[in-house]
C-alpha cells in the first residue's frame, strides 16, 4: 500500500514537472518569436516585462494573426484611463455617453489587449466554463461600446463642434485630453492613454495642437477597428449563442504552435468575423 502510494505521488509529481517545463519552454519561445517579431512595436516590453499571466496568449494571438492572418500587429496593452470633474467623490458614479446607436452607456476605463491594423483583439486564456461568464461579457461589451464611443469623439471633432484641451502632467509625464461636447452628454470628460506621454513623443515639447492631432490620430484609428475576442480554448455551444446574441465577433481554438495549415486558418477567421 505504502509502496503504491509513493508511486502515485512521484507519478504525478513527474507529470506536474514536466508540464511546468513544458509550459516554460512554450513562454519562452513566445517571448523570443516577439521579440523577433515585434521589436519595434508599441508597448512590447512592458508586456514583457509584466507580471500578468494573460500576458502569454495575448503574444500567442498576436502571433497568430501575423502568421496565420498576416495582420500587421500596431501594438500591446492600449489602456485608457477616463475620469471627470469631480468624479473621485463618487467612485460609483460614471458618465453616461451616448452610442451611435442612441443607447447609452457608461463610460469606464478600458484597457485593450492587442492592436492591429483592422483590429481591436481581446485575448482570452481561461478555462472555458469561465468564457462568457457575467464579467468577461461585461467586458468584451464595455470595449465594443468604447470603440463606437470613440467613432462618435471623431465625427464631433472633425465637425468642429467638440471642445478639447489638453493638460501636460509634468510629474506623471502625462498629455491629458479633456472633451466636452454631445458625445460627452455636454460634461466634461478627461482621458489618459498609456500610449501618448511626454516620455515617447518629446519631439512635440508641450505643444498643445500636436498632442491634439496626436490623439485624434488615434482615436480616428481605433473608431474604424472591429473588436475581435480570441479564446486559447474551443467555446461550448451556449457561448457560441450569447457572443453572437450579443454581436461580440470571435475565434476560439487559437494555438500558434501547430501544423501550418496558412488556409484553413484564414478562412475559419474570415468566417468568424463575417458572422
Amino acid at each position: 500500500m505504502k509502496k503504491n502510494l509513493l508511486f502515485y505521488i512521484f507519478f504525478n509529481f513527474g507529470i506536474l514537472f514536466s508540464l511546468s517545463v513544458l509550459f516554460s519552454l512554450s513562454n519562452d519561445c513566445l517571448e523570443t518569436l516577439s521579440l523577433q517579431k515585434f521589436s519595434n512595436t508599441k508597448a512590447l516590453n512592458q508586456i514583457i516585462g509584466s507580471n500578468n499571466s494573460g500576458k502569454w496568449f495575448e503574444l500567442e494571438s498576436a502571433l497568430w494573426l501575423d502568421k496565420y492572418i498576416k495582420e500587421k500587429v500596431s501594438g500591446f496593452e492600449l489602456d485608457f484611463t477616463v475620469w471627470q470633474k469631480d468624479s473621485h467623490m463618487d467612485k460609483n458614479n460614471f458618465i453616461q455617453v451616448p452610442l451611435s446607436s442612441g443607447e447609452l452607456f457608461e463610460l469606464k476605463t478600458t484597457e485593450l489587449d492587442v492592436i492591429t491594423s483592422n483590429y481591436v483583439i481581446e485575448s482570452k486564456s481561461v478555462p472555458v466554463y469561465y468564457a462568457t461568464g457575467n464579467a468577461n461579457m461585461t467586458q468584451f461589451l464595455k470595449e465594443k461600446n468604447f470603440l463606437d464611443w470613440l467613432s462618435l469623439v471623431y465625427q464631433e471633432y472633425m465637425s468642429g463642434s467638440l471642445i478639447t484641451h489638453i493638460t501636460i502632467s509634468l510629474r506623471k509625464e502625462r498629455i491629458i485630453l479633456t472633451l466636452c461636447g454631445e458625445c460627452t452628454a455636454n460634461q466634461e470628460v478627461s482621458l489618459f492613454c498609456s500610449w501618448i506621454n511626454r516620455y515617447d513623443e518629446e519631439t512635440y515639447e508641450d505643444d498643445e495642437d500636436a498632442y491634439v492631432y496626436l490623439w485624434f490620430q488615434l482615436i480616428k484609428s481605433l473608431s474604424e477597428k472591429k473588436l475581435i475576442v480570441m479564446f486559447k480554448n474551443k467555446l461550448s455551444e451556449d457561448d457560441v449563442q450569447k457572443l453572437r446574441q450579443n454581436n461580440i465577433f470571435f475565434v476560439d481554438e487559437i494555438e500558434y504552435f501547430q501544423t501550418p495549415d496558412d488556409g484553413a486558418n484564414a478562412e475559419r477567421f474570415q468566417v468568424a468575423i463575417n458572422i
